[in-house]
């Protein structure tokens, strides 16, 4: 008999809860800590720490016998980049307009059904050719309150968009959040005539992002780019923030195979 797809191995399941709640705390745990929170004998959690001190998914200090994140995780975050090889091309404009603007530059991904994945963040304070990677857990935007977001949703087809704005719980994250769903409908509509994203004090307050979305040979978006504008930021400079951007995505959507017609 074929085993239900959705099946998960119990003991597996709670020994990827200690590494989540090791990354969760940022600091690092004690065996009673830990054997507290996960409410496991300490014979078998010994033997998954154990497990995981060996295969470097997790740290043991020598001195005080605490735990901490180790370094696979760390390579396996660094990994996930590789899924989106097009990342470097985005990752290169992304930089030229940071510099340029002296403002900072995100690349990310949209996760179903509501959350962004920022893969890359770009600096006025990078050194020349680097950038700061960030991982999902430690940077994760709800997709309904960021420009990054919004540019994956308001390219969806309308009952696409419905059945994934559906999905979402619209939390007032500040006084400007959408939280009614028929509302922000309307204004990704409106933001998809635009050609671009916007996002005011809607994640968090004083915080304002313009941002567009990158479309593959599918037609989808597949990468987004945005940008966090300061309070020094003028009308004149955002509109010519917008255009760079709206040349970044026809410029990168065109090598990735995407042809408007």
């Amino acid at each position: 008999m074929e085993q239900n797809a959705m099946t998960t191995l119990k003991s597996l399941d709670r020994a990827l809860e200690l590494i989540d709640v090791l990354e969760q705390a940022g600091k690092p745990m004690s065996v009673a800590e830990l054997g507290k929170i996960l409410e496991v004998n300490r014979t078998t959690l010994y033997a998954t720490l154990n497990t995981f001190v060996a295969r470097d998914y997790l740290e043991k200090d020598p001195t005080t016998g605490f735990y901490s994140i180790g370094l696979k995780p760390v390579e396996i975050g660094l990994g996930y980049r590789r899924k989106y090889p097009f990342i470097q091309m985005m990752d290169a404009q992304a930089l030229q307009i940071s510099r340029k603007w002296n403002l900072q530059v995100n690349v990310g991904v949209f996760r179903a059904p509501d959350r962004v994945i920022v893969l890359s963040a770009h600096s006025p304070g990078s050194a020349p050719g680097t950038s700061y990677l960030f991982f999902p857990s430690n940077i994760n935007f709800p997709a309904y309150a960021s420009s990054l977001g919004k540019a994956f949703l308001c390219e969806l087809e309308d009952e696409e968009l419905r059945a994934t704005l559906d999905k979402m719980p619209l939390l007032p994250l500040t006084e400007n959040t959408y939280t009614d769903k028929t509302a922000l409908f309307q204004h990704l509509r409106e933001l998809k005539q635009n050609g671009y994203c916007y996002e005011d004090n809607e994640y968090m307050d004083n915080i304002r992002c313009l941002g567009v979305g990158v479309k593959d040979h599918t037609k989808r978006v597949v990468a987004g780019m945005s940008v966090v504008l300061t309070p020094f930021i003028d009308d004149e400079q955002r509109k010519q923030i917008i255009s760079e951007l709206i040349s970044v995505k026809s410029l990168i959507s065109y090598n990735l195979g995407y042809h408007n017609h």
